[in-house]
């Protein structure tokens, strides 16, 4: 199966998506074309019904579960030590949906397009329920059985559904992609920096789980994936940051972004991902956080720089 470590090579091809579409004039226009929305709503119709197929899966496997053990009590208490009857089989299954569930968040997140009123907050809320729903039930079926591989995917889900949400904090103004992408790309470095962080923390606190370093719970078996996939997302935030910073000089972009705003905020998302960096680094004490925010740093100089030149 493929890992979701991966993710900086997905956030590296939607990256090749955005620029395309953000420099071609018959995309950049408001309100996309016809064909570009029939794509996203097939998208969102089948990342929901993957998600609701994983949602009934984790929801019958708990009432099996229940089943098993009350008749069990009743008639042979050895029989609680059986495994749940799902099968490998399927939870590999739901695996690759939950997967497919990502792909497709992420390519929202890279295309966003205006559905009725609500316009593109509509489509930012969208894709956080959905991924929100299928990261649940995946750390559900998680807690049940093991798997490093279902573990980084829960992570990415949960993580995908906060891009969502940043990005549905975005002004509706403006619509144009070309001018619109650069706010994208700061609300998602925030919520890449704060997921980073958070996901950093969390490994830590999980080291409670642990017994003289060996796990014997499903939180003590998730401190080192939890560390190394905080580290994939600082990367993925240091790819849209540089993205944002050349921004402006990419060509037939036209798109200053220079207000006073996007700059306070442009440096205030940089800022937030070397913090994080730091303080994975201070939790860590692994130096490629280091790097992580030296890079960011020299984001951020690009980003003044390109912005000053004009």
């Amino acid at each position: 199966m493929v890992a979701m470590n991966t993710l900086p090579a997905l956030a590296i091809a939607a990256a090749g998506t955005v620029v395309p579409l953000g420099t071609d004039p018959g995309v950049s226009l408001p309100g996309p074309e016809p064909p570009l929305l029939i794509v996203w709503t097939a998208g969102l119709i089948l990342a929901a019904g993957l998600t609701a197929g994983i949602c009934i899966v984790a929801i019958a496997e708990g009432v099996s579960i229940k089943r098993r053990r009350a008749r069990a009590l009743r008639t042979d208490p050895l029989r609680l030590l059986e495994p749940s009857p799902i099968r490998s089989a399927m939870r590999a299954l739901c695996g690759a949906g939950a997967l497919a569930v990502a792909a497709l968040a992420l390519a929202g997140l890279a295309v966003p397009v205006q559905l009725g009123v609500w316009g593109y907050r509509l489509s930012g809320l969208l894709v956080a329920v959905t991924t929100a729903a299928a990261g649940t039930a995946v750390f559900v079926l998680l807690w049940r059985h093991w798997s490093r591989y279902l573990a980084d995917v829960a992570m990415g889900l949960m993580t995908l559904s906060v891009c969502g949400l940043a990005a549905m904090l975005v002004p509706s103004e403006p619509e144009e992609l070309n001018e619109r992408y650069p706010l994208m790309f700061n609300a998602i470095v925030f919520a890449l920096a704060c997921m980073a962080w958070t996901w950093n923390w969390l490994g830590g606190v999980w080291e409670q789980q642990l017994d003289d370093g060996r796990a014997w719970t499903t939180a003590g078996r998730l401190v080192a994936p939890a560390t190394d996939f905080s580290f994939q997302i600082a990367a993925i935030g240091l790819i849209i940051a540089f993205l944002m910073a050349g921004w402006p000089r990419l060509p037939s972009i036209g798109c200053a972004d220079d207000s006073l705003g996007r700059m306070l905020f442009g440096v205030a998302g940089h800022l937030l991902l070397v913090l994080a960096c730091l303080d994975c680094t201070r939790r860590t004490r692994r130096t490629r956080f280091t790097r992580a925010a030296i890079l960011a740093v020299v984001s951020l100089m690009i980003f003044l720089g390109v912005r000053a030149i004009g």
